[in-house]
């Protein structure tokens, strides 16, 4: 009886410790309603602007057991914007439920329909509801794999679309699609586990396991309008070993190096001069970095800053990183763009934009100036 006792009264604590993490105000991708509830709703703390004015969806999960969702509208917009309301469960650790009991818009209505129950779980400093399938293992292995393709879409936004190597295909169906690409890449043990739509794009990003490893495929039924359906399977594989070659390379301590400075590149103008200094990162006579910089100057107070840094592997580069530095008037303004060598000869790249990225193409032109430079030195 005493064992019983002191279960139930954990149990309560532990309930209590969550309803005091829940209940506050969030924001929140979608109005509690049973008018296309969307597969997740995602939680997070309420962020005001700059003028410290909350803007976008608002869940209040009051401590009284009710709630209210609404929208708050931006200027000018949505003279009845909508809202819903009613009461609200924390069943246990995993499970909430909602009844909802009315939706405002231009005018109330009663709608009083339990929405049945959704498994949560706390996510950084916010939380995840989603539908229960009536299992607890299937709903803790289906926020599992959502939360995988949720940080691996976020992954895959850091690259631009030549990370993926896209099919067209007229099939629209998206597991038909999938085994379509998995026979073209002749791909046979593989296995879907899990879909969910991607956020901010006409695409769904899927989880299939091949042998024993997770993989991705990302799938647009109607690629931009065109009615047109493209599919790819994202393999960061390569990346990953580039990633890893590279931080070895900026580790490694036993490098040499060799610095050459050289500013009597030819000027066309007395106000237009450019200062170079490149910097050499041997091992062995071998060569594992090198770094290309260029300063060009225009007066007193304007220039541009032209830095390129490659990493080599066998003497071949693996990848490289292009900074361009505007200084002008004490600012200086600078994009930094990666990019990962698949194929140096045939300009086969991954582009992936790293800070206040601008459109920029693969800097063919400084790489060859500050490849041959790079020759002249080693030899």
């Amino acid at each position: 009886m005493k064992k019983i006792l002191t279960f139930t009264i954990s149990l309560l604590l532990l309930q209590n410790v969550i309803a005091q993490d829940l209940v506050g105000k969030w924001n929140i991708n979608s109005l509690i309603d049973n008018n296309n509830p969307p597969e997740e709703y995602i939680l997070n703390p309420t962020k005001p602007d700059e003028h410290g004015i909350e803007f976008g969806l608002i869940l209040i999960l009051k401590s009284d057991g009710t709630f209210h969702s609404y929208r708050i509208p931006g200027c000018g917009q949505d003279r009845f914007p909508p809202s819903t309301s009613g009461k609200y469960t924390i069943i246990d650790e995993n499970y909430i439920s909602f009844f909802l009991e009315k939706r405002n818009e231009e005018q109330e209505t009663l709608i009083n329909e339990y929405l049945g129950k959704l498994y949560y779980s706390k996510k950084d400093d916010g939380f995840r509801f989603l539908k229960s399938s009536g299992n607890i293992e299937r709903d803790k292995q289906i926020a599992y794999f959502r939360d995988l393709l949720y940080e691996k879409n976020s992954e895959i936004n850091k690259y631009e679309d030549n990370a993926l190597n896209w099919k067209f295909t007229e099939i629209k169906d998206e597991k038909e699609a999938v085994a379509f690409y998995m026979s073209e890449n002749q791909i046979q043990n593989f296995e879907i586990l899990y879909s969910r739509r991607a956020e901010g794009y006409n695409r769904n990003i899927i989880l299939i396991k091949i042998d024993s490893d997770f993989r991705y495929v990302i799938f647009e039924n109607g690629f931009y309008g065109q009615g047109r359906n493209r599919i790819a399977l994202y393999d960061d594989s390569t990346i990953k070993e580039i990633d890893k070659l590279v931080a070895k390379i900026d580790n490694d301590r036993n490098l040499k190096t060799k610095t050459i400075k050289n500013n009597n590149e030819p000027k066309q103008n007395l106000n237009n001069n450019s200062d170079i200094t490149l910097t050499l990162y041997q091992k062995k006579k071998k060569l594992h970095k090198a770094v290309y910089d260029q300063y060009t100057s225009y007066s007193n107070i304007n220039g541009n800053v032209n830095n390129i840094t490659i990493y080599y592997q066998d003497e071949e580069p693996i990848y490289i990183e292009y900074l361009i530095r505007h200084i002008s008037n004490q600012q200086e303004p600078e994009s930094i763009i990666g990019f990962y060598i698949l194929d140096f000869k045939n300009q086969k790249i991954i582009t992936k934009p790293i800070k206040n990225y601008r459109k920029t193409t693969y800097p063919s032109g400084l790489l060859n100036k500050a490849m041959d430079e790079i020759k002249k030195q080693i030899k």
